[in-house]
């Protein structure tokens, strides 16, 4: 088994981010249930901070879609920063601080 219960990983073509809940061992081969309650072969999942690596290796800099899905990242920042002032101020210490790439949403 390569991942646990609780390991966040993302999903092979779609870079969408899943929680594994469960693993259901058939055989030989192990499948990951995820927080969408789909069921995942090993081969669709990678590591989720996998892309950081390379792009950190690499001297690249992240953009907002090494975080998730674009739509998720940016459903979810919105509702981060309206849920209060101290979050948005949080959000601008963020952009004046770290090296992030808001050009390729």
């Amino acid at each position: 088994m390569m991942y646990r219960e609780g390991q966040l990983v993302r999903l092979e073509n779609t870079n969408e981010l899943r929680t594994i809940k469960n693993l259901v061992t058939i055989g030989n081969k192990t499948i990951y249930v995820c927080d969408d309650n789909v069921w995942y072969d090993e081969s669709l999942l990678y590591p989720h901070d996998m892309k950081f690596q390379i792009k950190d290796s690499m001297n690249e800099k992240h953009t907002l879609s090494d975080y998730g899905k674009r739509d998720d990242v940016i459903n979810e920042m919105v509702t981060f920063l309206t849920e209060d002032e101290e979050n948005f101020k949080k959000f601008l210490n963020i952009v004046e601080n770290y090296d992030i790439d808001f050009d390729y949403i």
